[in-house]
């Protein structure tokens, strides 16, 4: 069971011994706090998965160079995508791997000429997806030639915001116990006199990566296992 945004502004006050008037901060910035500590939580760990469908028009994916907006859905990683209209599965790449050895990623029967040295105006059915070209926006290669959707597993950043009133998406407890360390080294950097402390804002930070780390050690220990199988009592790892 998770807790309560109401209940995670009461810990943050209670941890940071603001309980009397004047109050140090306000709840509208504990909650901007809370919004930022959420965010980083998932871009450091995978913990909010989601399936997404991405619709793209050819021309308008043409005339952008092959990019499509993707700054709607708040992805942290993708895990995998295919086009929904032939469900073939699209590599994704980053830009450094395509740009210093395309042939790598292309088979021959893609139909692609890969003694041109120019990719990038390359045409046709996508088969890769570039993730990182440039920030919030994926790079089809080759650039399509009819519209299409592609079918995506991500790992995410919230839809939501505290800042909202709305509670936490990220709902472990132990979770949240950890992205309000990262809050509370937030709020030591409040311009104030009475707020500003650097040595715990680092303390706190320092905490919130330790339990960070902790939860992606045993997060790819629980993969490991569940990415493995018995066959005739021998363990095979599937990958």
């Amino acid at each position: 069971m998770s807790y309560s945004l109401d209940e995670l502004l009461t810990k943050f006050r209670q941890d940071q011994d603001d309980l009397v008037e004047p109050l140090l901060w306000s709840d509208e910035e504990i909650a901007g706090y809370l919004d930022e500590a959420q965010d980083e939580f998932c871009d450091l760990i995978d913990v909010l998965s989601s399936e997404i469908n991405i619709a793209y028009v050819a021309a308008t994916v043409q005339a952008a160079n092959g990019f499509i907006d993707i700054s709607q859905y708040r992805i942290t990683r993708a895990r995998s995508a295919d086009l929904v209209s032939s469900r073939k599965y699209l590599h994704l790449v980053n830009w450094e791997e395509m740009d210093q050895n395309p042939q790598k990623w292309v088979e021959d029967d893609y139909g692609l000429d890969m003694n041109n040295s120019d990719w990038k105006d390359q045409t046709g059915e996508p088969r890769i997806i570039i993730t990182n070209y440039i920030a919030n926006q994926w790079r089809l290669y080759p650039m399509p030639t009819t519209d299409d959707t592609i079918d995506v597993r991500i790992f995410k950043r919230p839809e939501t915001s505290p800042i909202d009133g709305d509670e936490l998406e990220v709902t472990e407890r132990q979770h949240q116990r950890a992205i309000l360390l990262k809050a509370r080294s937030l709020a030591y950097l409040k311009q104030d006199s009475e707020t500003y402390d650097t040595a715990m804002a680092v303390s706190l930070e320092n905490q919130f990566l330790t339990r960070v780390n902790e939860f992606d050690q045993r997060l790819k220990r629980s993969r490991r296992r569940s990415n493995s199988t018995s066959y005739g009592g021998i363990p095979q790892s599937v990958l």
